[in-house]
């Protein structure tokens, strides 16, 4: 999606504390779907955003089987935690708006290969 979009709807949605709400974050949601699927690599695709429980949820397809990325998810967990918090759109999120980010992996076949959440504590 487009970074500056995705800026400027987080913008609009902010209170007057600086905070977002539910129904601000699932607008956000909304308008990034717009936009998607969005090709990363040849094996990585973003399908889709949700919301829920103030966690922004991204879902990704993996083109591979189970066993191929299974043992790998431990390693994209550390990468995730070590760069969401330099990433700008992700660590508003996580600090200026309080809403925790969350990392869903799924196969073609639609077997989840591995999820992780980042909290604000995270990026602090």
């Amino acid at each position: 999606m487009n970074k500056k979009l995705f800026a400027m709807l987080l913008l609009s949605s902010l209170n007057a504390w600086g905070q977002i709400s539910q129904t601000q974050l699932k607008e956000v949601s909304f308008q990034m779907n717009k936009s998607l699927p969005e090709v990363f690599d040849p094996v990585t695709k973003l399908i889709s955003t949700t919301v829920e429980n103030n966690n922004f949820k991204y879902h990704f397809v993996l083109n591979a089987n189970h066993q191929e990325y299974s043992w790998a998810m431990p390693k994209v967990k550390k990468q995730i935690l070590e760069t969401v918090c330099s990433q700008k759109r992700e660590r508003a999120l996580l600090t200026k708006h309080k809403a925790n980010i969350v990392y869903s992996y799924e196969n073609v076949d639609g077997h989840l290969l591995g999820e992780f959440m980042v909290k604000t504590e995270h990026c602090r």
